[in-house]
C-alpha cells in the first residue's frame, strides 16, 4: 500500500513538473515570436503578443517576483519605443513597485542582524559612544516608513498601478485581537436601543465610547450593514447630531459615528471629512482602510479606493470585501483582466461567496460580455437568492440585450428586496416606459426622485412623461430641477416653458422663452409663445415688439400679422391693426375673424362704410354668426340708418334674447324713429336683464316726456340720476323737466349738482331757470298793471 501511494505522488509530481515545463516552453515560444515581430517592425503583431505574454505571466505560479518585474520592464521599453506612453507608464510603475517591494523586504530582513550587531557593540563597550550600526538602522527604519495612503507621493504619475499578482498569497503579518471587548458590545447594544427610541444624542455618546474599545465586533461589516440601516431614522440622526453643536466642536469619535451615518446615505464627501480625522488617530485599523476604500469608491476616486483596498488586503489577505473592492476599482480604471485575475484567484481557493460572483458578473457586463455576465450573476444568485443587488445587475444585463420581460422580473424583485433604493426603481421605470406602461413608469420615477435626488436624468424622464400625459402642473417641478442642472438643454427648456405657459405661470414662461430665443434666435415659435405670455399678462406693448421681431424671420406669415393685428387693436392702434390685417390678406385668403376684426378697426376709426363692407364679407364667410348683425347695426346707427339698424338688432336679439345691450339699442332706434311706446317696452326689457342700466332708465324718461307724460318722465329721469349720479346729461334733462312742470326748487337742486361736478350744462340750465323766473316776474307785473 505504501508503494502504491508513493508511486501515485511521484506520477502526480512528474505530471505537475511536465505541465510547468510545458507552460514555460509556451511562454518562451511567445517571447521569441514577439522579438521576431518587434525586429521586423511589425508593431501591431508585437503589441498583441506582448499583451498575451503578460497575461500568461500573470498566471504563472512559479515565476519569481524579480523576474516578472524584468519582463514588465522589457515590455515597458517596447511600448515607450512605439510611443504608447500610457501603457509604458503602467508597466514601468508595476515593475518599479515589485523592485521596491523586494528592496523593502530585504531591508526589513537586514535590520535584524544589524540590531544584533548593535547590541553586541553596546554590551562590549563601557563608553556611551554611539554604535556604528545605529545610523544604518535609523536610515533603514526611515526608508521603511513610506506612507502609501498619501497619493500625492506618486504625483504626477496618476496611472500608478500597485502590484496585484500576489494579493492572494501575502502573509498576514498584522497583529490581531483574539477576542471582542465585552464592554464595547454592551455599550453598543444600549446605544442601539436608544437609537431605536429616537434618543440620538445618547446613542451617539455611547457609540463614540464603544468604537475605540473594539474593532472585532464593531468591524466594517457591522458598521456598514447593522448600524444605520433605515434611511428615515438615519436622516433624523444626522440632522439632530449636526444641529446640537457645531460639527467642529464634536469629538473625533462622534464625528466618526456621524461619518458612518452619512456614508449609509451615500453622502460620501461629508463622510470622508468626518472619518479621516479618526483614521489619523487609528492608522492601522483594517475597518478604516475598508471604510475609506468604500468612500473613495463611492466618489469614483478609483485610484484612492484601489490604494485603501490594497492596504486592507495587506492587513487581511482573506478579506473578501477588500478584494472585491480592489478588483472593481481596477475594473473602473480600465484593467478588466487584472480585475478578473483577483476574483478568479478567490474562486480557485474554493471560497463560495456571492459577492465574488457578483463582482465578476459586473466586470463581464462592463466588458459587454453579457452571456458570461449572466452566468456569473446567476451563480451569485444561487448563493444568495434574495439579494437585491444581484437581481438588479441581472436586470441591467437583460435590459442591455433587449430581453425586457426578464429585465422587468429581476428589477421588480430588486425593488421588493430593497424598497428604498432609488436606482433600482429608476431602471424598473425605464422598462415600464419601454413596454408603454407609463403610469407604472411615472410611479417608479417618482420613487427614484425621493430616494435618489442626485439622479438628475430621472427629472427629465418623469417631466416628459407627465407633459405627454398633459399633467402640466405635476410636470413643472421635475422639469425645473433638470433645467437647473442642464440649463443648455434647449429641448427640455422648450417643453418646460410650454408647461409654464399651460399652467398660466406667465412670468416664468416669459423667462423661459426669452432664454430660448437667446439660444435659438431663428425659431419663430419661441417668439410667438413669448408674445402670447406677454399678452396673457396684458403686456400688449411688449407683445407687439416681439411679434415685430418675429417678422424679421418670416414676413409672409399670416399668423404673425393676425396676432399683431389683435395686439395693436388691444392697444388702440387701429391704423396699425388695419395695416397688419391687410398684410395678412396678402399672404392668404382672409377668414371670418380677419374680416370681423377689420370691421371693428374701421368702425373705431369712424370709417363706417369700410367697416360695413368688412362685416358683410365676414357674414358671407359665416352667415350663422349673429355678432356681425350686431356690429353692423351699430355702424348703421352711426350713419343714422335707424330702420336698417333695427333690422340687424332684431336678428341678433332673436339669437341672444337675454342681452340687455341689444334691447337698449333696439329701444334707441325706436326712439329715433318716434315709436316711443315700443321704445319704452325695449328699454324695460333691457332693465329686466340689467337693473343697473341707467341709460335705459334715462331713455324711458325721454320717451315719456315726448308723449307728454311729464310727471312719470320726471320719475324715470330721477331713477336714472340715482343709478348714475355723475352723468351730467341726466341732471340737465331732469332740471329742464322740473322747470316745465313748475318744480323750480327741484330744478335749482339739479343746477347746483351740475355746478358741483363742474358741468358745462350748469350755465345753460341756470340761464333757463333765470329766464323762467324773469318771465314769471314779467307776467306778474302785467297783471298788476291791468289792476
Amino acid at each position: 500500500m505504501y508503494y502504491i501511494q508513493l508511486t501515485f505522488y511521484i506520477i502526480l509530481l512528474l505530471c505537475f513538473t511536465f505541465s510547468n515545463n510545458q507552460s514555460k516552453d509556451e511562454i518562451e515560444q511567445l517571447i521569441e515570436k514577439f522579438r521576431v515581430e518587434k525586429n521586423l517592425s511589425n508593431y501591431e503583431s508585437a503589441d498583441k503578443l506582448a499583451k498575451q505574454i503578460i497575461s500568461e505571466l500573470e498566471l504563472e505560479p512559479n515565476l519569481e517576483k524579480e523576474n516578472f518585474a524584468n519582463y514588465l520592464l522589457a515590455f515597458a521599453d517596447f511600448y515607450f519605443e512605439i510611443k504608447k506612453d500610457s501603457i509604458a507608464n503602467i508597466l514601468y510603475f508595476r515593475s518599479a513597485k515589485i523592485y521596491e517591494s523586494e528592496i523593502l523586504r530585504f531591508q526589513s530582513k537586514l535590520i535584524n542582524p544589524l540590531i544584533g550587531l548593535d547590541n553586541i557593540y553596546i554590551a562590549s563597550n563601557d563608553t556611551f559612544s554611539e554604535s556604528p550600526y545605529s545610523m544604518i538602522i535609523k536610515e533603514l527604519n526611515d526608508s521603511l516608513r513610506m506612507n502609501y495612503n498619501d497619493t500625492s507621493f506618486f504625483h504626477p504619475y496618476g496611472a500608478w498601478f500597485p502590484e496585484i499578482r500576489y494579493v492572494g498569497v501575502l502573509n498576514d503579518t498584522s497583529p490581531k485581537l483574539d477576542e471582542t471587548n465585552v464592554e464595547a458590545i454592551e455599550l453598543t447594544n444600549i446605544a442601539l436601543s436608544y437609537y431605536d427610541r429616537g434618543l440620538f444624542k445618547d446613542a451617539a455618546e455611547l457609540l463614540s465610547q464603544a468604537i475605540v474599545l473594539d474593532e472585532i465586533f464593531l468591524n466594517h461589516e457591522f458598521l456598514t450593514n447593522q448600524l444605520f440601516s433605515n434611511k428615515d431614522s438615519t436622516n433624523s440622526f444626522i440632522n439632530e447630531i449636526s444641529n446640537l453643536d457645531s460639527i467642529s466642536q464634536l469629538s473625533t469619535e462622534k464625528k466618526f459615528i456621524l461619518g458612518l451615518a452619512n456614508l449609509s446615505q451615500d453622502n460620501y464627501e461629508k463622510a470622508y471629512n468626518l472619518i479621516k480625522g479618526f483614521q489619523l488617530n487609528y492608522p492601522n485599523e483594517l475597518r478604516l482602510d475598508l471604510l475609506l476604500g468604500d468612500i473613495h469608491f463611492g466618489m469614483k476616486n478609483w485610484f484612492e479606493s484601489l490604494i485603501y483596498y490594497h492596504n486592507a488586503i495587506q492587513k487581511s489577505p482573506k478579506n473578501i470585501h477588500a478584494k472585491i473592492g480592489f478588483s472593481l476599482s481596477m475594473m473602473h480604471r480600465g484593467d478588466f483582466q487584472g480585475a478578473r485575475i483577483v476574483l478568479e484567484q478567490i474562486i480557485l481557493n474554493k471560497i463560495l461567496d456571492y459577492r465574488v460572483y457578483l463582482a465578476l458578473g459586473k466586470i463581464y457586463a462592463m466588458e459587454q460580455k453579457n452571456i458570461l455576465a449572466i452566468k456569473q450573476l446567476k451563480k451569485a444568485l444561487e448563493l444568495h437568492k434574495q439579494n437585491a443587488e444581484i437581481h438588479f445587475h441581472l436586470g441591467k444585463v437583460f435590459l442591455k440585450i433587449g430581453k425586457l420581460s426578464q429585465a422587468l422580473d429581476f428589477f421588480t424583485k430588486s425593488t421588493i428586496y430593497e424598497k428604498e433604493n432609488g436606482e433600482y426603481h429608476y431602471y424598473l421605470g425605464q422598462v415600464y416606459e419601454k413596454i408603454l406602461k407609463l403610469d407604472e413608469a411615472i410611479k417608479n420615477y417618482k420613487i427614484t426622485r425621493k430616494f435618489s435626488p442626485e439622479n438628475i436624468e430621472v427629472n427629465r424622464k418623469l417631466g416628459l412623461l407627465l407633459f405627454n400625459k398633459k399633467q402640466y402642473r405635476n410636470a413643472v417641478e421635475p422639469l425645473r430641477n433638470y433645467i437647473i442642472n442642464f440649463p443648455d438643454s434647449t429641448r427640455i427648456l422648450s417643453i418646460f416653458s410650454n408647461v409654464l405657459l399651460q399652467e398660466s405661470r406667465y412670468p416664468e414662461a416669459i423667462d423661459g422663452f426669452s432664454r430660448l430665443i437667446e439660444k435659438e434666435p431663428n425659431d419663430i415659435d419661441n417668439y410667438l409663445k413669448l408674445a402670447d405670455a406677454y399678452k396673457q399678462m396684458d403686456y400688449f406693448q411688449e407683445a407687439m415688439y416681439v411679434y415685430e421681431k418675429a417678422l424679421n424671420f418670416n414676413d409672409e406669415s399670416s399668423k404673425i400679422y393676425n396676432e399683431l393685428a389683435l395686439t395693436t387693436y388691444e392697444l388702440g392702434y387701429y391704423e396699425k391693426t388695419i395695416k397688419y390685417l391687410l398684410e395678412s390678406m396678402n399672404c392668404e385668403n382672409p377668414d371670418f375673424n380677419t374680416n370681423y376684426l377689420l370691421g371693428l378697426a374701421y368702425g373705431n376709426l369712424g370709417k363706417s362704410f369700410q367697416a360695413i363692407l368688412a362685416f358683410n364679407q365676414a357674414k358671407i364667410l359665416n352667415p350663422q354668426d349673429k355678432k356681425i348683425s350686431f356690429q353692423t347695426g351699430v355702424l348703421l346707427m352711426e350713419l343714422l340708418l335707424f330702420e336698417d339698424a333695427l333690422t340687424k338688432f332684431n336678428l341678433y336679439a332673436n339669437q341672444y334674447p337675454d342681452d340687455a345691450l341689444v334691447h337698449f339699442l333696439i329701444g334707441k332706434c325706436l326712439y329715433k324713429l318716434g315709436e316711443y311706446e315700443s321704445a319704452i317696452t325695449s328699454f324695460q326689457k333691457a332693465l329686466i336683464f340689467d337693473n343697473q342700466d341707467a341709460d335705459s332708465q334715462y331713455y324711458i324718461g325721454l320717451c315719456l316726456k315726448q308723449i307728454g307724460n311729464l310727471d312719470n318722465a320726471a320719475i324715470a329721469l330721477k331713477k336714472a340720476t340715482l343709478l348714475n349720479p355723475d352723468e351730467e346729461i341726466y341732471h340737465f334733462e331732469i332740471g329742464q323737466l322740473y322747470l316745465a312742470i313748475g318744480k323750480l326748487r327741484l330744478a335749482y337742486n339739479e343746477a347746483n349738482i351740475l355746478k358741483l361736478i363742474g358741468s358745462t350744462y350748469f350755465d345753460t340750465l341756470n340761464s333757463l331757470i333765470e329766464y323762467n323766473n324773469a318771465e314769471k316776474d314779467s307776467s306778474l307785473e302785467q297783471i298788476n298793471n291791468l289792476d
